[in-house]
C-alpha cells in the first residue's frame, strides 16, 4: 500500500517524508515522529485500528490528508471526510455522502445518493447502486455488488464477488450470490493488539 499512496501523492505533487509504521516498507523511510508543519495520511486497511488513529490524531491537532487518484472521479455534488483514499478509475457520483476514512479501491464505484459511514473500506471493483446506505467500519470485498436502496449496518464484513440483495443487520458477515449470512462479526468487539495500538508518535 506504501507504493500506491506514495504514486498517488507523487501524481498530485506532493511530497511523501516518510511513514510512520510498525512494520515499515522496504526502501521507505520510517519515522518515530511526525514532521512540523507535515499533513498525514491514513492508508491502514483495518477499519477499527485506522479509526483509532485518526482519534488520536484529531486528539493532537495533526492536519488530515487524503490521498485522491488523478484518475478518480469525484462528483462536485458528493461530500466526503477528511483520511479518503481513492484509487484509480475509482467513482463517487452525485449527491453521494461519505464519511472520514474511506478507503475506495481502483475501479469501485458509489452510486448516487449513498449514505457511506466512517472508516468503510470498498475493494477493487466493488459497485454500490444508488441509495444505499452502509455503516460505519463495514468492508466491502472485491468485485462485489450491493443493489440499489439497501441499507447495510455497522461492522458488516461483505465477501468478494458477493450480490447484496436484502438489508444487513450489523456485524453481519454474508458471502455469495445472492449473499447469505456466514456468521456475526467479532471484529468490532476485539481488543487492539495491533503494535499500532502503542505506538506513542500521536
Amino acid at each position: 500500500m506504501s507504493e500506491v499512496i506514495t504514486e498517488i501523492m507523487e501524481l498530485n505533487d506532493r511530497i511523501v517524508v516518510g511513514y510512520v509504521d510498525p512494520q515499515p516498507p522496504e526502501n521507505q523511510q520510517t519515522l518515530n515522529y511526525f514532521p512540523e508543519n507535515s499533513d498525514v495520511l491514513l492508508a491502514i486497511g483495518d477499519n477499527s485500528i485506522r479509526e483509532y488513529i485518526a482519534r488520536n490524531l484529531t486528539t493532537n491537532s495533526r492536519t488530515p490528508e487524503s490521498a485522491i487518484h488523478p484518475t478518480a472521479i469525484l462528483s462536485n455534488s458528493a461530500s466526503i471526510g477528511d483520511y479518503a483514499f481513492l484509487g484509480e478509475y475509482s467513482i463517487v457520483r452525485t449527491s453521494a455522502t461519505i464519511g472520514d476514512g474511506l478507503l475506495l479501491q481502483s475501479g469501485a464505484v458509489i452510486s448516487h445518493h449513498c449514505k457511506v459511514g466512517k472508516f468503510v473500506s470498498i475493494g477493487p471493483n466493488a459497485a454500490i447502486a444508488s441509495k444505499v446506505s452502509v455503516g460505519d467500519r463495514t468492508l466491502i470485498g472485491v468485485g462485489a455488488s450491493v443493489k440499489p436502496g439497501i441499507e447495510i449496518g455497522n461492522d458488516c464484513i461483505i465477501g468478494a464477488g458477493a450480490v447484496v440483495v436484502s438489508d444487513l443487520p450489523p456485524h453481519s458477515v454474508v458471502g455469495g450470490n445472492p449473499a447469505r449470512q456466514l456468521r456475526k462479526s467479532t471484529h468490532h468487539k476485539r481488543e487492539k493488539k495491533s503494535d499500532w495500538s502503542i505506538n506513542t508518535v500521536w
